[in-house]
């Protein structure tokens, strides 16, 4: 049993709040198995399964050497069924069994299941963004009119389904390909609304930071699950298919939870205590009916938000050539075998994972520091300096291996700052607004992931080491441009439209009794 014994604390750190939110007298205090914390578990299942949704659309990105590319299948000429035994004591003895293998052996080269030409393959990975681009606004709409359950779950199982049909549409065409893929983005367009709708709802003001640098790693969770995964199984027994079907079985039950868990506000889910609602809510502004009001024009007319969406363009420029191209990049001009490119392409993104949370922590302890230099510092952290790497890896030589994975690893992994960069400053200056400039970096991340393979295939057309180059120093320079844009514009403060809703109306000074959890009267100054 949670009990739910609140402190009439209706003023933060000593600062009087505007308003205090609070809950009818008749609440009923719920039993509830995760002391206080349902939060977390909501932000954890949340966290998953936007992941999977990612991972659903990664698949491709690996799978698309497996199917491409001829296998090597050993034939055993000699039709040798029994067993051979074979000591190898010296270097005759190792003479005859490397002879042995080669009258039993040979390899014989079998053609690659598909055949795409660089601009099938192009549209085959832009399909994704297409699907995403048509979803964006409709999306937008069902997340404010039925609220994030239903709408996500149904994209979930929308994405599950698509997925699962992967190798029946490639077997059957490319238009039936392209139709899947484009299915599979439907998913993808969901991804950051639902990253601002549950900050805004289930995050405390002091844990906005937190939510935002865990829900946003799913961008780094996906990669490495999904590259190693799709590795092994791309060389398996099973094949390519085999990782399909995986993903749509994992998506089908996280989503499956999702649904019967899942509530689109505290108060109404049945496990969260009068207690955890309290600290959810506490300093967090009463808009009343007028919420779900958004005032498109004052958002439109804000620097600071067009500041947010240019910084979202260079960091999703970076963002899509690393999930989509880095399997490429390390087979074709690093010469990485593919089942060991699997575990490379991850490394990065389990680098990133940890930096992005530890940015996440740091954005909300850090109190010495103004929050509009908070978000300018770790934005250009992260977009400045994984800038900086690509221009670096750009002028590393193919035969430096190593080091060029390094500066990779270097590169993707400081885009984890990003946690606290233009992402808390979307959450801080938008508040209880910030799904509609989210749905905006969604549409952002759409155009991007369109682009960003016409661009690699205009750039890189035969996958060379020197046009590998200019891919790096392009994107580079995008990253780079567009942080300083941001850093011109940004602001840690919440915007007038954001703060002004129902209160416009009230007094200011004025003393109002309002009624708290526990159920006493108290008293707060509204300024």
């Amino acid at each position: 049993m949670c009990k739910s014994e609140e402190k009439n604390e209706n003023i933060m750190n000593g600062t009087p709040q505007k308003t205090v939110q609070h809950l009818p007298a008749e609440r009923v205090d719920p039993s509830c198995v995760f002391g206080n914390r349902t939060r977390y578990v909501i932000l954890i299942l949340a966290t998953l399964c936007l992941s999977s949704i990612l991972g659903n659309i990664l698949t491709f990105n690996f799978t698309f050497i497996c199917m491409t590319e001829a296998p090597a299948v050993y034939q055993n000429i000699a039709n040798v069924t029994a067993p051979v035994e074979l000591t190898v004591a010296d270097n005759a003895s190792l003479a005859e069994f490397e002879r042995v293998l080669e009258i039993n052996h040979q390899i014989e080269e079998k053609g690659a299941e598909f055949h795409y030409t660089p601009s099938q393959k192009s549209f085959l990975f832009s399909a994704v963004a297409v699907g995403a681009l048509l979803a964006v606004f409709p999306i937008s709409y069902a997340l404010q009119t039925f609220g994030a359950r239903w709408t996500f779950s149904i994209v979930g199982f929308v994405s599950a389904f698509s997925t699962a049909a992967v190798p029946t549409a490639a077997r059957m065409g490319l238009s039936y390909f392209l139709a899947i893929r484009a299915l599979q983005g439907v998913g993808l367009a969901a991804c950051l609304p639902i990253i601002g709708s549950v900050t805004a709802h289930w995050a405390t003001l002091k844990q906005s930071g937190v939510f935002i640098a865990l829900l946003s790693s799913f961008l780094q969770i996906a990669p490495i699950v999904t590259m190693p995964v799709a590795g092994e199984l791309c060389t398996s027994q099973y094949g390519w298919p085999a990782v399909y079907y995986l993903h749509a079985f994992v998506t089908v039950i996280l989503f499956a939870a999702f649904v019967f868990y899942f509530r689109n506000a505290p108060k109404k889910h049945p496990s969260v205590s009068n207690l955890e609602i309290g600290k959810i809510v506490r300093g967090k502004i009463d808009l009343g009916p007028d919420a779900k009001k958004v005032p498109y024009m004052a958002i439109m007319k804000s620097p600071a938000v067009w500041g947010i969406w240019i910084a979202a363009i260079g960091n999703f420029f970076g963002t899509q050539l690393v999930l989509q191209f880095t399997p490429t990049y390390l087979n074709k001009v690093l010469m990485v075998p593919v089942e060991k490119a699997g575990l490379a392409s991850a490394l990065p993104s389990f680098i990133m994972f940890f930096i992005k949370l530890g940015a996440g922590l740091t954005s909300d302890k850090v109190t010495c520091l103004p929050e509009t230099l908070k978000v300018r510092v770790y934005n250009t952290l992260a977009l400045g300096g994984q800038g900086f790497f690509f221009i670096a890896l750009a002028f590393v030589p193919p035969s430096e291996a190593m080091l060029a994975l390094v500066a990779l690893i270097c590169a993707t992994s400081i885009l984890g700052f990003n946690s606290g960069g233009f992402f808390k400053s979307t959450q801080l200056l938008a508040r209880h607004h910030s799904h509609f400039i989210m749905g905006h970096i969604s549409l952002i991340n759409c155009v991007c992931m369109l682009v960003v393979p016409i661009l690699v295939d205009f750039l890189a057309p035969e996958d060379l080491p020197h046009e590998w180059m200019r891919v790096f120093i392009v994107h580079g320079a995008i990253l780079i441009v567009s942080n300083v844009i941001f850093c011109f514009l940004a602001t840690g403060k919440p915007a007038p439209w954001a703060l002004t809703v129902q209160n416009k109306h009230k007094k200011l000074n004025q003393v109002y009794a309002v009624k708290p959890i526990s159920g006493s009267l108290t008293e707060v100054k509204v300024n």
